[in-house]
């Protein structure tokens, strides 16, 4: 037996959702490629005034600088572990897609996947399809959808 009742996501706003989308692997390309710079401390001290203001304050510049060499590259790792995640579950040709356009080269543009790394080559309306397909699945996935307001 048939239920009667259907979920149905809201509609999406497409372009708002493309461009959280586009966000999110601009940021993963970056975290890929530049990485994080370790960052040191200061051997010599250097003065500061202190004006009548907070004297229980306790600063701990070491440790400071270790916890953020620690916790930094982890999110960042955690980061680009969540968006290989979400595109490791889409189907093989949308996956394509996003690596091929998104993941691997800065300056990639679509006529250059749908024309060069499918074979055969899409045309441009069911590589835009394929695409919107791909780039919706991960938006839910991610987290980053937008809803159309009505």
């Amino acid at each position: 037996m048939l239920c009667d009742v259907f979920f149905d996501l809201p509609e999406m706003d497409k372009e708002a959702t493309r461009r959280n989308v586009e966000a999110v692997f601009e940021k993963y390309r970056m975290y890929k490629q530049i990485g994080y710079e370790v960052r040191e401390t200061r051997l010599t001290s250097s003065y500061t005034a202190r004006v009548h203001g907070e004297t229980n304050r306790i600063s701990d510049q070491t440790g400071d600088i270790a916890a953020d060499n620690v916790d930094i590259p982890e999110k960042m790792r955690a980061f680009c572990e969540r968006v290989e995640k979400a595109v490791s579950r889409l189907p093989d040709k949308e996956r394509q897609l996003i690596t091929d356009r998104y993941l691997k080269d800065d300056d990639v543009y679509d006529y250059q996947v749908y024309n060069f790394t499918f074979d055969p080559p899409l045309t441009e309306y069911s590589y835009y399809k394929l695409k919107w397909r791909a780039v919706s699945k991960l938006a839910i996935s991610l987290n980053v959808q937008v809803f159309a307001v009505t």
